[in-house]
């Protein structure tokens, strides 16, 4: 389902703020275009942002156990068959997917509940 047009900046300005790390949110919404509002809207949203976070507290350690799990089967998927790959790579790209996965996990669920669908 497409959001409608007025939902897209405060949704991808909240998933920025839940997902970065904080010091590069402002940089990152600049480079795709969005102009920030304001130091004051900008410190709402970023406290916004660790309110909604916090209401996954106590999933974090199941998203923990399975993020690096799902990673691992994602990047033993992608990588070509016959093709050498030295373990430090597989293993870095694991460590970052993990990283990926549990954040984006995190934002999601975090949006979930903040929405009302979870309990």
């Amino acid at each position: 389902m497409m959001l409608p047009p007025e939902m897209t900046l405060p949704i991808t300005r909240q998933l920025a703020w839940d997902t970065l790390p904080c010091d590069q949110v402002e940089r990152v919404l600049a480079s795709i275009g969005l102009v920030p509002p304001g130091p004051e809207v900008s410190e709402a949203e970023h406290y916004a942002s660790h309110q909604r976070l916090a209401a996954t507290a106590p999933v974090e350690p199941v998203i923990a156990r399975y993020a690096p799990q799902l990673a691992r089967l994602i990047v033993t998927a992608s990588l070509v068959e016959g093709v050498e790959t030295e373990p430090e790579v597989a293993e870095a790209l694991v460590a970052q997917y993990a990283a990926l996965i549990a954040a984006t996990t995190k934002t999601i669920v975090a949006h979930l509940i903040d929405e009302g669908h979870l309990g």
